[in-house]
């Protein structure tokens, strides 16, 4: 069934990108006014500022008042985005009036789909959620979407000012679609505590009982669970303990697997070598190691074959009972265990050692993020995107986080402590407002640009799981890869095929890799054969076009 879906998806995803290709083809035929500007807005046209801007920098940005309109995902916790007090700011500064959209967040793909496919009016001004780049660069390139190089160019001033400031950085490859266009504005959040995605943590009072110390290795990793199976170590009279639980997500699977071999979850599986090359982690010797592994620690009682069909709920439910019945799991932090709960305090972070300078944890690269784009049917284009620059205001991108100064966040006094201190970052922020409750005042999303000095000076205070996940990263920075991937830029037709093949090859490998865990298939017999399938899969032609995409951007 999950073939067919994917099969589904990908036939319907052609045919919309077709209806796309003809309906501008013909818009432009026609003379269409709104995509005329989109035209003239591209890089190698004249650039002339829309007479109703004041210049870059200067308020209000709007001479006389403009009404731009925003589709944006319904956020759990966002009660309101007209009544919102980031929204008015940002019309206090623009001398704009913003009106929403606001969709189901499940539906908003299918909508955005819907909307460019049908070209019609009731496309909005401006979309801000339900994008990634390969829509942005199929929309663009048919039409639907204002490429902003021009503005980039000669309209910015905070985003300018942000990207001078981080030029080694090249921020804006990861936005560059294969036709050399920009069809977003910049939304970046270094942050370094999100960078280390996911860790194991395990429960010291059960060590404690079993005399052993928080485990370093893989090897002391594998004699803690072993040592927890068996036992009744929370005393109940029930043998009900499960020594390591993951869950469907299968984020445990892929962290252990990373101190064999590093690889990039959002980057398709995919290692990245020290001269450049890549290959799929999961068609590797080391891979197949780190298989043989958790198929060990499955077997023999330590690793429940539940974590395969269980979902998030059922394990933050078995993190939450009275008596303790987890003794490692994998998240960012020991979060999944209730706040309410003293035993949040009792897991210990594994900085687990792995293969050679492997180690145990998920990183992933801090990379502009695909948020805001300006469609054809703008009257204003140039003024959006002006809303979208000011947003990197690190005035208006700390709000858009963490809310309204002195409302929703203080300035630190002398006697505070940041997070991160001891990594040499100052106090920067002292959040008052519960970013997990519903409020109204900011979008839920992190819109703006800010570097790492911003998070990482967040007031330390008595939330155990937020300082226990700082002292980890503090001891893991020194494993940050010099290289890595972040995201691959793809021409459509690359794109249409990479995309065939790798949902297929992953879907694939997915349902092999529980089998060989399970025991269900022995993955020394089988590991041949699998490979064989991945490679009919046409597992080598997407690699020769993720490599000719990294070997792009990257000359």
């Amino acid at each position: 069934m999950k073939n067919e879906m994917s099969c589904f998806r990908k036939h319907s995803r052609k045919i919309a990108l077709t209806l796309c290709c003809l309906l501008s083809v013909s818009m432009l035929a026609t003379g269409c006014g709104k995509n005329q500007t989109a035209v003239k807005n591209d890089a190698d046209s004249s650039y002339v500022m829309d007479e109703n801007l004041n210049p870059p920098g200067e308020f209000p940005i709007c001479k006389e008042p403009v009404t731009l309109r925003y589709m944006v995902a319904q956020h759990a916790n966002v009660a309101d985005y007209k009544e919102n007090s980031y929204t008015k700011k940002l019309e206090e500064y623009g001398n704009v009036n913003m009106e929403f959209d606001v969709v189901p967040a499940a539906d908003i793909q299918t909508k955005i789909n819907l909307m460019m496919n049908s070209g019609g009016s009731d496309i909005p001004d401006v979309i801000v959620s339900g994008l990634t780049l390969a829509s942005c660069s199929a929309y663009g390139t048919s039409g639907m979407l204002v490429p902003l190089n021009q503005y980039y160019e000669h309209s910015s001033y905070y985003i300018k000012e942000a990207l001078e400031r981080t030029k080694e950085k090249n921020l804006l490859k990861y936005l560059t679609s294969a036709d050399g266009n920009i069809y977003t504005v910049i939304s970046y959040n270094e942050t370094l505590q999100n960078e280390f995605v996911r860790l194991p943590w395990i429960y010291k009072p059960w060590l404690d009982e079993v005399g052993l110390d928080v485990p370093v290795t893989l090897e002391e990793y594998r004699d803690a669970l072993m040592a927890f199976v068996g036992k009744d170590l929370n005393h109940n009279g029930v043998q009900d303990e499960i020594p390591l639980m993951d869950d469907s997500y299968k984020y445990g699977v892929w962290t252990i697997l990373q101190a064999f071999i590093p690889f990039e979850v959002g980057a398709d599986n995919l290692n990245l070598s020290a001269n450049g090359k890549l290959r799929f982690a999961y068609t590797t010797e080391e891979w197949k190691e780190g298989v043989k592994y958790l198929r060990d620690l499955c077997v023999n009682g330590a690793f429940s074959p539940i974590s395969f069909t269980s979902d998030r709920a059922q394990l933050k439910t078995m993190l939450a009972a009275e008596e303790n019945k987890v003794g490692s799991f994998v998240w960012a932090s020991p979060s999944l265990v209730p706040a309410s709960s003293p035993r949040r305090a009792d897991f210990a972070a594994v900085t687990l050692t792995g293969r050679g300078k492997n180690m145990g944890v998920w990183y992933t690269p801090s990379i502009p993020s695909v948020y805001y784009a300006i469609t054809a049917n703008c009257e204003n284009p140039e003024a959006a995107f002006r809303i979208g620059d000011l947003m990197c205001k690190e005035e208006m991108t700390i709000w858009g986080h963490w809310g309204e100064k002195g409302v929703d966040w203080l300035e630190p006094s002398e006697n505070d402590h940041s997070l991160f201190e001891s990594l040499g970052y100052q106090p920067t922020i002292k959040p008052l407002l519960d970013t997990q409750s519903i409020q109204s005042s900011n979008w839920g999303i992190d819109l703006g640009f800010r570097t790492y000095e911003v998070a990482a000076g967040i007031v330390a205070d008595d939330d155990v799981a937020r300082k226990v996940k700082a002292e980890t990263v503090e001891k893991l920075i020194d494993y940050i890869p010099e290289k890595t991937i972040g995201r691959l830029n793809f021409t459509q037709e690359e794109l249409d095929t990479y995309n065939e093949i790798v949902v297929t090859a992953q879907t694939y490998m997915e349902e092999q890799i529980t089998k060989f865990i399970t025991g269900y298939e022995d993955v020394e017999e089988q590991w041949d054969s699998y490979l064989a399938e991945l490679e009919n899969i046409g597992l080598s032609e997407a690699l020769a076009i993720a490599q000719a995409a990294y070997d792009r951007d990257n000359r």
